[in-house]
């Protein structure tokens, strides 16, 4: 969902609704829409959806990423469904730390 001037009326009050980007869903936040008036709540499906596929996989299995190597460097491969969920974009630069032994990869 793009961040533009809302023109949508709340379906529960015909209040005015406005973008937000911090509704709670699952403990991710996720753009949408939310009334003025009433606080009625409208997420972006997309974004919903992407989640729910991201909390499927983990159910299922533990969450895999291939490493393939890209001239001097490593590239991984993460899930499309992870992507979605965190909104990473192709070309997109994220940020990595290390702890010990482990490799987080900050979205």
């Amino acid at each position: 969902m793009k961040k533009k001037a809302v023109s949508h009326s709340c379906t529960e009050c015909g209040g005015k609704m406005a973008y937000v980007e911090d509704i709670k869903f699952r403990g991710y936040l996720l753009e949408g829409l939310r009334c003025k008036k009433c606080g009625e709540e409208e997420m972006d499906l997309e974004q919903v959806g992407g989640i729910v596929r991201l909390e499927r996989m983990k159910k299922k299995e533990t969450l895999m990423a291939k490493a393939y190597k890209s001239g001097n460097s490593m590239s991984l491969r993460i899930p499309m469904a992870l992507a979605k969920a965190f909104g990473i974009e192709p070309g997109e630069e994220l940020p990595i730390t290390t702890k010990g032994h482990t490799i987080e990869i900050l979205a």
